[in-house]
C-alpha cells in the first residue's frame, strides 16, 4: 500500500473514530486516549495529524457543517419540505455525525466559539437562504426586520436538535422520527403562529 493511500486511511479512521466520541461523549468528557482506542490507534499517531482536540474537534465541526450545508444546497429547492426531506435523509444516512451536528451546534466549549461560528458559515447561508426564499413570498409583520426572523428562527431549531440529539444517544428510533415533523410544525408555529385570529 503506497505511504499517501496510508495516511489517507489512517486520518480518515481517526476522523470517523473522533465523530463517534465526540458525539458520544461530548466535547468536554470525550478524551484523546478514547478516540485512539476507537480508531486502533496511538494518541501520538493522532497528534501526529491534529494539534490538539481542539484541533480536531473544530475538523470533525467543519466536515459535518460542510457535507449538510451541500445536501441541503444541492437537494433543497427552496421549499420547507424539501430541506427538512433533504435534513432528515442525511442524517439517517451519517447517525455518528448527526449526532456531532447536534453536539457542535450546541454544546461545543466556550473557548471555540469564534472558531465555531467560521465552522458553521456555510450552513447557516443555506439556513437563511431557504428562509427567505419562505419569506419572499409573504408578508412579514411590521416591526419586524429579516435578521429577527432569521436569528429567532436559529434559536428555535437550536431547541428543537437539542431533543434530538437526545434521541439519537438513547437510540430511541420513535423519537428520531418524530423529529422531522416536531421540525415542520416549529417552523409553521414560527411563521404563522397558534392562535386563530378572530375576524
Amino acid at each position: 500500500m503506497k505511504r499517501e493511500i496510508k495516511t489517507a486511511l489512517t486520518k480518515q479512521k481517526i476522523l470517523e473514530s473522533a465523530f463517534h466520541i465526540f458525539a458520544k461523549d461530548g466535547y468536554k468528557t470525550a478524551s484523546m486516549q478514547d478516540i485512539a482506542s476507537d480508531a486502533g490507534t496511538s494518541k501520538g499517531i493522532i497528534y501526529h495529524y491534529f494539534k490538539d482536540k481542539d484541533d480536531l474537534y473544530l475538523t470533525c465541526a467543519s466536515i459535518v457543517f460542510d457535507e449538510l450545508a451541500e445536501e441541503l444546497g444541492r437537494t433543497a429547492d427552496g421549499s420547507i419540505d424539501a430541506y427538512f426531506a433533504a435534513r432528515s435523509a442525511w442524517f439517517g444516512k451519517n447517525p455518528d455525525k448527526a449526532a456531532m451536528f447536534c453536539e457542535a451546534l450546541l454544546f461545543y466549549p466556550i473557548q471555540l466559539q469564534e472558531q465555531m461560528e467560521a465552522c458553521r458559515k456555510k450552513y447557516d447561508e443555506v439556513n437563511a437562504a431557504v428562509l427567505r426564499a419562505v419569506l419572499a413570498d409573504q408578508t412579514v409583520r411590521s416591526g419586524y426586520q429579516e435578521a429577527d426572523v432569521q436569528r429567532i428562527f436559529r434559536a428555535f431549531q437550536n431547541f428543537l436538535n437539542a431533543e434530538y440529539r437526545n434521541s439519537l444517544i438513547k437510540h430511541d428510533e420513535k423519537a428520531i422520527l418524530q423529529h422531522d415533523a416536531d421540525c415542520r410544525k416549529a417552523l409553521q408555529i414560527f411563521l404563522y403562529g397558534i392562535i386563530e385570529e378572530k375576524r
